[in-house]
């Protein structure tokens, strides 16, 4: 078989790599691929912090503590923000695009839904 005018038979062509895309000339054989943090085939950490020898450091100090958030007022606070939203485009009625209508039920539901959730896996006061 003969390769491209200029170049032995099996050399690579000037200006290409081996193992190029399929069919180019040179090693088709693909390589596999190292997940992100593993180390390759050599045993040396392909990539992160480990690649370049660095650790990271100890916290100085402990974490905070989590905020205790009223989890159902942030949810109604949102559902009366979205409502509002709903009658000021239905006062604009056909000035605006009906997707922006649909967006404003589609919250509320999906806010309302949130809420029932919530009551049911027991995350709302009981007053």
């Amino acid at each position: 078989m003969e390769g491209p005018p200029g170049t032995a038979t099996g050399a690579t062509p000037p200006g290409r790599l081996p193992g190029g895309p399929p069919g180019a000339g040179g090693n088709e054989r693909r390589q596999r691929a190292t997940p992100a943090g593993h180390a390759g085939p050599t045993g040396v950490p392909t990539s992160g912090a480990a690649a370049y020898g660095l650790t990271v450091p100890a916290p100085t100090r402990p974490s905070p503590p989590p905020l205790r958030v009223d989890t159902a007022r942030v949810v109604l606070v949102g559902i009366a923000v979205w409502a509002v939203a709903l009658v000021v485009l239905l006062v604009l009625g056909d000035r605006v695009d009906r997707v922006w209508t649909w967006t404003c039920v589609a919250a509320i539901v999906l806010a309302v839904l949130g809420l029932a959730l919530m009551r049911w896996q027991g995350q709302l006061r009981r007053d």
